[in-house]
């Protein structure tokens, strides 16, 4: 074989492994770096509490028609986790709804947008009632990691 067939040869196998990754990884964030919606009464313990192997970001927001300061939010949330799925959980609780009220309570949540990191038994709030943007939700995210 010429030095050409080779190198487009390596080239072939390079391209498939690095196809074959990117597929990996792509199928990976679609099932873990989407923003679950949980609420108190059906999935809270299974989507929040019985988590061990992740930290979990607790978004709490009120649902408001088309508001376009919520979308903005939840994009950032959104981007946040799909950037860290192999990391983090993301989760959002509605607050609007009463059942959710002591979850709420419980997270020091007081006020909405309002971003909760648990990990191993520790918590990171951030300031209630503040959007946050990314960089904040990577800090906060620094924050939780230190604590454990």
């Amino acid at each position: 074989m010429n030095r050409k067939t080779l190198i487009v040869i390596a080239l072939l196998v390079a391209g498939a492994i690095g196809g074959f990754l990117f597929h990996k990884d792509y199928s990976y964030r679609q099932e873990h770096g989407r923003v679950v919606a949980v609420n108190l009464l059906t999935n809270y313990e299974q989507e929040v509490e019985n988590v061990q192997d992740k930290t979990v970001l607790v978004y709490f927001y009120k649902q408001e028609r088309n508001a376009p300061a919520d979308e903005a939010q939840l994009d950032v949330v959104e981007k946040f986790a799909w950037d860290n799925a192999y990391d983090v959980k993301v989760v959002k609780v509605n607050i609007a709804h009463l059942e959710n009220f002591p979850l709420m309570l419980a997270h020091g949540a007081v006020r909405t947008p309002s971003f909760v990191f648990l990990s191993h038994g520790q918590r990171v709030s951030g300031q209630s009632g503040a959007s946050a943007d990314y960089s904040e939700l990577k800090r906060l995210f620094g924050l939780a990691l230190k604590q454990h």
